[in-house]
């Protein structure tokens, strides 16, 4: 749950620092965004998107974070790098 609310965290960021506008997501990407949703939400709805480049998304933790948050922080920044 903990790497869940991280990535909410980190996508909100990025999408608030975008100066792109959010458009209609069509109802075979929600679909597909909610089955690569894990754990599965009881009630879950994905209407918009942003697409913006990996090199404009940073990945940030805490200065306490745990160990397993400074993992899946390093990965991320690792799958980022490489989609640039």
């Amino acid at each position: 749950m903990k790497l869940f609310s991280f990535l909410s965290i980190v996508f909100f960021l990025s999408c608030i620092s975008s100066a792109k506008t959010p458009v209609a997501v069509t109802e075979q990407e929600e679909r597909a965004w909610i089955y690569y949703t894990l754990p599965q939400p009881h009630r879950i709805a994905i209407k918009r998107k942003l697409v913006i480049s990996p090199d404009k998304i940073s990945i940030c933790l805490a200065d306490d974070a745990d160990a397993v948050s400074k993992n899946a922080a390093e990965l991320l920044r690792d799958f980022f790098v490489r989609m640039t």
